[in-house]
């Protein structure tokens, strides 16, 4: 397990800000995203996702599965697709921004298949556990391309990873 890197975020006090980013498309087998083992990772938006700053934290995971795929750190600014490449890869007309990320869970999304962290079971404990921090991941469920979530909340996720 990617416990080192986690560690560090549990302990980071510099401000940044925490994202869960859903990945899949509605309707669509939930694949095995090798991708999730990458070193570096690109989160694909729908919207200019300008309020993500490099340095952030990306939490994402798989639609419908319902699953955390990996945590990543933002690397670069948000850049939107040229018309060449929505021609290229058809896709990126509908996910047409993107935003490079370092993976800080490699070994957790190369396997992520085998571990039964959904955030919104997660969500449910850490409400009841601080009701204080209430997070509502509604939103998300709705077709928003990002949520941003509170620093204790990531952190209680971190630790639930940790303790896989």
């Amino acid at each position: 397990m990617d416990s080192y890197d986690l560690s560090e975020l549990i302990y980071d006090q510099t401000q940044k800000q925490y994202w869960l980013k859903p990945m899949g498309v509605p309707g669509t087998p939930v694949g095995t995203h090798p991708e999730a083992g990458n070193e570096t990772v690109r989160a694909d938006f729908s919207k200019d996702p300008s309020a993500i700053q490099i340095g952030d934290i990306l939490l994402v995971y798989r639609i419908v599965a319902s699953r955390l795929l990996y945590v990543a750190r933002v690397t670069s600014e948000p850049k939107e697709a040229t018309p060449e490449e929505i021609a290229r890869e058809n896709w990126r007309g509908r996910w047409h921004w993107g935003i490079e990320a370092l993976n800080l869970t490699p070994g957790f999304g190369a396997d992520w298949k085998h571990y039964d962290l959904g955030p919104f079971i997660v969500v449910k404990e850490y409400n009841a556990l601080h009701p204080e921090d209430e997070q509502n991941l509604a939103p998300i469920q709705h077709g928003l391309d990002k949520l941003q979530i509170s620093q204790g909340f990531a952190k209680f996720i971190f630790h639930r990873m940790m303790d896989l």
